[in-house]
């Protein structure tokens, strides 16, 4: 009898212990893994754009690829913006308990921000420098979730 109620003494301690660890129930992972598949998304959506706004322009003359390129963009973003706001907050919210944690995901969000920021307003003919600068926003948020993952110590 006694060991019955030390084990469930213990899987009550250490499930407390676990809802009180920051980033323990999946949410700041959820967060991290919606920034690597949007930043993936919209990337391959500027793209697709930048190649759409060429071929708009060769046809019309008139409309300038760089102007379909920025109203494309602004929409996808956006979207981009809905989707991940929402995992974020949840995220913030799971790490209220440790400031270190907070100011790490407030970390990673920036890079993730900055990235739709370039997509938004990287109009350029290379699809080469759209790749390259996809790499980096991708490594910059995977140094930003490895601080998570540090500061949360998991």
């Amino acid at each position: 009898m006694k060991k019955i109620f030390a084990l469930i003494l213990l899987a009550a301690i250490s499930a407390f212990a676990q809802a009180k660890t920051p980033c323990a129930n999946r949410v700041c992972e959820e967060f991290y893994q919606l920034a690597l598949v949007t930043n993936f998304s919209t990337s391959m959506q500027a793209s697709l754009l930048n190649e759409k706004a060429f071929q708009a322009e060769a046809s019309t003359g008139g409309e300038s690829a760089a102007a379909v390129y920025a109203d494309g963009m602004r929409n996808v973003v956006k979207e981009a913006k809905e989707k991940v706001s929402p995992k974020y907050q949840a995220a913030l919210k799971s790490a209220a308990s440790n400031k270190e944690v907070t100011v790490a995901l407030k970390e990673l969000y920036t890079k993730w921000l900055s990235g739709m920021t370039y997509y938004q307003n990287g109009y350029t003919e290379s699809i080469r420098a759209k790749e390259k600068q996809y790499k980096q926003i991708k490594n910059s948020i995977d140094d930003a979730w490895a601080r998570v993952l540090t500061e949360a110590g998991i």
